[in-house]
């Protein structure tokens, strides 16, 4: 029985463009990929031949990396593709080694002048409120990165840090202690709403309209911010025609769209200290640098029925 294409995500476990687009490219040439279900390990098969894809949506620090994979995938899957692009300007002490401000929007210029500023989905999150970086910091930052990202984006999406244990322990391991009312599903949400609404104006300003990622509650109380689907079925509509999108939300207050998810965790070597995706940093660099090296832990394995 003959399957829709899917959306594949590239990828919300790990920067598959920013450090494992080598990789990216075996997978594509081998015409399938496998990820381990987090809860039984056991592989999960992805097909990524053209007749399985109907768009790629890919997440990064840093797009150089795949710049130079983009010719290949445009002629193999056609431009059915976007990418959300991580920008906060936190310093080293939070972002360890993640690309400077001024490679990501050089990056982000690249992108949009090849495909124009739809592509490139801005993402200022998560916002971290705390003694080290207060308020008036958050929109200092904001401030700066916003006249620097017009022309190249049409919309920013916005969350406050979820209270994952292992991100609240390394940021305190850090010094950054995080102010409770500027955490994500807060009881009170006048703190967040009233920064959120400043953060709006300051992008409006630039010709730049504000999402929420699983923020509902909030997003309702702040006018013209509306509510965002990173993995959006209209714009994947647009990109790619066909049958409505599925709900498939990640998580309490998502309103993505079904997609698959490949990659692996704890592979990331970023090192921001309130990734949800890796258990620490130093375990995520020690991965990434093996995995570089020697491949995917499930890349030696085979789809049913196919050959080595």
């Amino acid at each position: 029985m003959k399957t829709e294409p899917r959306v594949i995500s590239i990828s919300r476990r790990t920067d598959i463009p920013a450090l494992h687009t080598g990789w990216l490219a075996e997978r594509i040439a081998a015409g399938w990929v496998a990820y381990a279900n987090p809860f039984t390990r056991r592989p999960i098969f992805v097909s990524l031949a053209p007749e399985a894809v109907r768009a790629l949506v890919f997440w990064t620090r840093n797009p150089h990396p795949l710049l130079r994979l983009l010719p290949d995938i445009d002629a193999r899957y056609g431009r059915c593709h976007e990418l959300h692009l991580t920008i906060t300007g936190m310093d080293r002490r939070i972002e360890s080694h993640g690309p400077s401000v001024a490679a990501a929007i050089a990056g982000a210029t690249a992108l949009a002048h090849r495909y124009g500023p739809d592509y490139v989905r801005w993402r200022f999150d998560p916002v971290i409120v705390s003694p080290h970086t207060p308020p008036d910091e958050v929109l200092a930052r904001f401030g700066r990165l916003c006249p620097q990202m017009a022309g190249l984006t049409r919309i920013c999406t916005i969350s406050f840090l979820d209270a994952y244990r292992g991100a609240i322990g390394h940021l305190t391991q850090a010094g950054i202690i995080v102010d409770p009312a500027y955490l994500s599903g807060a009881d009170d949400l006048a703190s967040q709403a009233h920064l959120l609404a400043q953060m709006r104006d300051i992008a409006a300003a630039h010709g730049i309209s504000v999402q929420t990622c699983t923020e509902d509650a909030l997003g309702a109380r702040v006018p013209g911010v509306r509510r965002g689907r990173c993995i959006d079925p209209d714009r994947i509509a647009a990109l790619a025609p066909g049958p409505p999108l599925a709900d498939s939300p990640s998580r309490e207050g998502c309103g993505c769209a079904a997609s698959v998810d490949i990659g692996t965790y704890d592979s990331c070597a970023h090192g921001c200290l309130y990734c949800y995706a890796t258990r620490s940093p130093a375990l995520g660099k020690a991965n990434a640098t093996t995995y570089r090296r020697e491949g995917f832990p499930l890349d030696h394995l085979t789809p049913e029925g196919s050959t080595p």
